[in-house]
């Protein structure tokens, strides 16, 4: 099977219809897969809650990223953070995290410039 074929297969192995929008929900889980166990959850014998996190917001590593690469300029740059967090492959971590840091910019630039609003 080739590299196109599978990842075919894998987008079409979701309903991304039924998905809610994780919009507006990148800074919290930003939160959640940058930290580690509270002293609290420690006691409870939960130590590697932050590694938890981090192994389950891998298994949507492609959606943040369509988020940060579709979404706002914050949405962009939360993302980049979180592939920086999640990712074991340093050089896709790398790789995504300067496009994304790329649309930061852009979007950024455009701001400034007014574009996009009904000025020039």
């Amino acid at each position: 099977m080739s590299v196109g074929a599978l990842v075919r297969a894998e987008l079409e192995r979701h309903d991304w219809a039924a998905l809610r929008c994780g919009c507006g929900e990148l800074d919290t889980l930003c939160h959640l897969v940058s930290g580690d166990s509270h002293a609290t959850e420690q006691v409870l014998g939960r130590t590697r809650l932050g590694d938890e996190c981090r192994a389950r917001a891998r298994e949507g590593y492609w959606l943040i990223a369509r988020i940060g690469l579709t979404g706002s300029a914050d949405d962009a740059e939360t993302a980049a953070d979180i592939c920086e967090l999640i990712d074991l492959d340093d050089e896709r971590s790398r790789y995504y995290q300067d496009l994304l840091r790329e649309r930061v910019s852009a979007k950024t630039k455009r701001r400034r410039m007014g574009w996009g609003q009904g000025k020039g």
